[in-house]
């Protein structure tokens, strides 16, 4: 005879399953972004060898912009985990209380 799974626990692993993929697309993602940063520089300094000054600024804004999406994505991460924290937290009735708030 099969053994059942109750609902509650099966959704759980579910959920983990899901946050352990997602998890990994966004480090491949970071991974993605840090790759073409390097390409970018690259170029950009070939730019500035053959004295193309305006390839090598837009080159540089491409950077910048390159840089922006990076710490977006890590301060996303971090917003994600700050969230699961207090979601932990608020499960374990554990922040912000005191022993004398029993």
């Amino acid at each position: 005879m099969k053994k059942f799974i109750g609902f509650s626990d099966w959704e759980k692993s579910k959920y983990v399953k899901n946050e352990e993929v997602e998890k990994k697309e966004s480090e491949i993602s970071s991974a993605r972004l840090i790759a073409e940063l390097e390409d970018l520089s690259s170029r950009r300094k070939k730019a500035v060898r053959d004295k193309d000054t305006y390839e090598a600024q837009i080159l540089e804004l491409d950077i910048r912009l390159k840089k922006l999406e990076i710490e977006r994505s890590e301060i996303i991460r971090k917003q994600k985990d700050l969230s699961e924290a207090r979601d932990i937290a608020k499960k374990n009735n554990k922040e912000g209380k005191s022993h004398d708030q029993k």
